[in-house]
């Protein structure tokens, strides 16, 4: 099940809680919860390991990235200054619950740690000043925001459960070619990197 997004400035057409600030409003769109069959029972076991949104307790399909990051902005992630990841939108949607590992451009040339995704927003380059004012002490700078100029679309990621390897891994190590911005990679391929990141 998908989780939800709050999608900052933009229209949308189903509505289950918003927000109304002076500059924007913002929705958190979420998928609607099917009740078991009567004849049925809950599954508590299967609830309590899935993972659920913080806001609407929905169950979150976890989904694993590998994103490339300047050591600089990386090491502000992994030491908690920065608590928002700032991206163009430049492929799928990274959406609460996510796994994400740094991959630390060179010298590094690693990954280096890793995050889960809290809240995301989804908004229109221009409304970017003014949400991450709403937000306050976001740690994302002036660099940050000249890196998505021209893009029409950015993610603000809030970092969550931060975590750093206790050793560099090499994502060459596992057949993985570091991505410009981000990329999906698969459950499996997220399980070997986390134990070689933890070992």
């Amino acid at each position: 099940m998908q989780s939800p997004l709050l999608l900052a400035g933009l229209p949308q057409k189903h509505d289950t809680a918003e927000k109304t600030a002076r500059f924007l409003t913002l929705r958190a769109v979420t998928p609607q919860k099917k009740s078991p069959p009567s004849n049925e029972a809950p599954l508590p076991a299967l609830k309590a390991a899935a993972p659920q949104h913080k806001y609407t307790g929905c169950l979150v399909a976890v989904r694993y990235y590998l994103m490339s990051i300047k050591p600089k902005f990386g090491e502000e992630i992994l030491s908690g200054a920065k608590k928002y990841e700032l991206r163009r939108l430049a492929g799928p949607l990274v959406e609460p619950g996510d796994q994400v590992f740094l991959y630390f451009t060179k010298p590094a040339a690693a990954v280096a740690g890793h995050f889960v995704a809290g809240v995301v927003f989804l908004a229109p380059v221009e409304n970017l000043p003014r949400l991450l004012k709403e937000l306050g002490d976001t740690g994302v700078g002036e660099e940050d925001l000249k890196y998505v100029e021209g893009a029409r679309y950015a993610m603000l990621i809030e970092v969550k459960n931060r975590a750093r390897c206790a050793k560099l891994v090499k994502p060459t190590d596992l057949g993985l070619r570091p991505p410009p911005s981000y990329r999906r990679i698969d459950k499996r391929t997220a399980d070997k990197l986390l134990a070689m990141c933890n070992s």
